[in-house]
């Protein structure tokens, strides 16, 4: 097997690098393949928790090296790839809105292409936005927000792994989040995502915190922090409190001396952070509270209005992949030590591990999450992005127990872990090559720049080109081929752009063919049609010898779509 190998191969590295780490975990302990002992010693099993009580005192975890050593390697996961050109149409569009908020100066109301878009809330591009202020507008710019709220999701598992089950498993934990398969291959690909994962983890970590420090403000952060998540993504950003709720109800059965759930400050903050920009908008355009309740809450989850894997069948073949197959390298460590894995699992089961308030939160936030998203018409893989805060959460527990006393196995797996994430990031970067328009813009840019006239942009097709208009840095004018008018306006377009004495720009969909634009040479336009394809620039008809002229009156560029 490949990961087999890739084991291997990191299990052969920690002889070189053994020395360069100093883990706080022990080096004797189980045998390989034997099982463990059916102790009562409770930091032992899965069924009851070694942190059930309160935390007299909560070391700070900013000060161990452990904690600052996860934090730069989920800083770097997404960092070492952030180079990768915008894809369409999800990242592009993003990245148009959050160049339009700057360009426009408008922070309220988001834009795409100068209309309004109200399909999410702004948290996200003001995010994004703060990237490109910093940065400039590339890559880099774009994708620095996801870089931090990579390493603050990491850090934060770190953090409620030691509040649930004490400090030997938080490192473990950190690590089968942070270097997942899924998490890393996602944590690059601009979205709401991975953002409302970071604040779906600090809610969980202050209520956890307010758990074990029996600390009512850390209750009210908690609900600051759904308030967040609820500005970057909505209703989706509440689905994870079903877990603290769980949890909640367990601790209350257990009697155990904790603050109230609900802080009327806290409620007050929710409502300021998460319900402010949406109360806003609704009293300056009041048709807006129709659109959302009936398009993006009911026409995403009960229609297929959006057509994202509407079919019965994509609600297994699109979240169970990713829920079972995401956690890779650590979730094959049961593969590893079967016996030792089913021994704990039926302690777990026969002490009705389930109930404790620990394992309560988990299961309610992998669980019920995963069937909501299922259950919905609208299905696509990164929805289940804040869900692996549990499962990271859940696998290294599960890791810990069968093989934690062993850092070579550790160290092994964490080397396949990143060997694992370099190979599916290059498969996911060559798939998706053809869906950026990096090249096509920087091919416009340079036609244009030789132009004597100014140009104005124009789009022959269904949907405009957000990346496209990103990286030009203009806007575009789309025109729907499909219309009977379609050859009697772009006449009138050229006319009047002549006229005016402007260079029109025409980008054009690739199903479209060469003799599609013969009615225009016709009109004694000038110029080349082209085709690019995965980055390369191939010209594919030529009017006048080797070198078809770029100071025309026309240039058609054939992208993908």
């Amino acid at each position: 097997m490949l990961f087999d190998v890739i084991l291997r191969v990191g299990l052969g590295i920690v002889s070189q690098t053994r020395k360069w780490f100093d883990l706080n975990i022990d080096e004797t302990g189980v045998a390989e393949h034997a099982p463990l002992p059916r102790s009562t010693d409770s930091s032992e099993s899965i069924s009851i928790p070694p942190s059930t009580q309160a935390l007299v005192h909560f070391p700070p975890v900013w000060r161990e090296r452990e904690f600052w050593l996860l934090f730069i390697l989920a800083a770097l996961i997404p960092l070492i790839s952030a180079w990768r050109p915008l894809l369409e149409p999800t990242e592009g569009r993003y990245a148009e809105c959050a160049r339009e908020m700057i360009v426009n100066h408008e922070w309220l109301d988001p834009t795409l292409n100068l209309e309004e878009h109200w399909t999410k809330p702004p948290l996200t591009y003001w995010a994004i936005a703060a990237g490109i202020q910093l940065f400039g507008y590339n890559e880099y710019g774009v994708r620095a927000y996801l870089i931090l709220s990579y390493a603050v999701t990491s850090a934060c598992a770190y953090i409620i792994a030691y509040l649930l089950w004490g400090e030997k498993n938080a490192l473990i934990c950190g690590l089968a989040y942070t270097t997942s398969l899924f998490t890393a291959v996602s944590s690059t690909i601009v979205s709401t995502d991975v953002f409302l994962a970071m604040w779906d983890t600090l809610a969980v970590t202050c209520f956890w915190a307010a758990v074990r420090l029996q600390s009512r403000p850390a209750m009210i952060g908690m609900w600051a922090a759904f308030g967040a998540a609820f500005l970057t993504k909505g209703p989706p950003g509440l689905l994870i409190m079903v877990g603290v709720i769980a949890a909640y109800i367990a601790l209350q059965r257990q009697r155990q001396p904790i603050p109230s759930l609900f802080q009327p400050t806290g409620a007050a903050l929710f409502v300021l952070i998460g319900l402010g920009w949406y109360l806003y908008e609704i009293l300056h355009h009041p048709g807006l509270v129709s659109y959302w309740v009936f398009h993006e809450v009911y026409g995403r989850v009960f229609t297929d209005e959006f057509h994202r894997n509407e079919q019965w069948y994509y609600a297994f073949t699109v979240f169970l992949p990713v829920l079972f197959l995401g956690p890779l390298p650590w979730v094959s460590i049961v593969i590893f030590h079967p016996r030792m894995f089913i021994g704990q699992f039926q302690s777990w089961y026969r002490r009705k591990g389930w109930s404790t308030p620990e394992w309560a939160y988990l299961l309610t936030s992998i669980i019920i999450p995963t069937i909501v998203f299922m259950c919905s018409q609208s299905r696509l893989h990164l929805y289940m992005t804040p869900v692996f805060i549990p499962v990271g959460l859940a696998v290294g527990r599960v890791f810990y127990l069968l093989c934690s006393k062993r850092r070579r196995c550790l160290i092994g797996f964490t080397c396949a872990a990143l060997m694992l994430i370099a190979v599916g990031k290059t498969v996911v970067a060559d798939k998706e090559a053809d869906k950026s328009l990096k090249s096509q813009s920087q091919f416009i840019i340079e036609l244009i720049q030789k132009q004597t006239r100014p140009p104005r942009f124009y789009f022959i097709g269904r949907h405009l080109p957000y990346g496209l208009q990103f990286y030009t840095g203009e806007f575009y004018t789309l025109i729907n081929p499909s219309t009977e008018e379609f050859e009697e306006s772009v006449s009138s377009i050229i006319s009047s752009n002549r006229n005016d004495g402007y260079f029109p720009v025409f980008v054009i969909e690739r199903h479209f063919e060469p003799e599609d634009f013969e009615y225009l040479k016709e009109a004694g336009l000038r110029g080349a049609v082209l085709k690019v394809d995965y980055g390369t620039v191939n010209k594919l008809r030529e009017d006048e010898g080797d070198h078809p002229p770029v100071d025309g009156d026309f240039l058609g560029l054939i992208i993908p779509r």
